[in-house]
């Protein structure tokens, strides 16, 4: 469903990384800001991870924030359509946690569309 969200010009300019090992997961999102006292409890994580190469206009720099929320709104409720709960947890341009979040993730991961 995510992947049906439009996105300007068809670019899709993100993909999502799935974490569904729940330690990985546990580890994962325990990383952003504002997941204190429940990331323990996280079963499973979705990172959509945005593609900055898919623009080359300064003036297109925020349709990938568009395009990437458009794609999440869908996953989010194409979940609820299965009677699985999500939260949204933003994440903050920081580079300390980029780099605790590529120790974790691997470069290629298995399930990522």
């Amino acid at each position: 469903m995510a992947r049906q969200a439009p996105t300007a010009c068809n670019r899709i300019p993100y993909e999502f990384r799935i974490f569904d090992d729940p330690a990985l997961a546990r580890e994962v999102a325990a990383i952003p800001f504002g997941s204190a006292g429940y990331s323990d409890n996280v079963p499973a994580v979705a990172v959509v991870v945005g593609k900055l190469e898919s623009y080359f206009s300064p003036r297109d720099r925020h349709a990938i924030y568009v395009d990437s929320s458009l794609a999440a709104m869908q996953f989010i409720l194409a979940l609820e359509t299965l009677g699985l709960s999500s939260s949204v947890i933003n994440w903050p341009d920081f580079e300390p946690l980029e780099a605790k979040m590529r120790a974790v993730s691997p470069s290629t991961p298995a399930t990522a569309w």
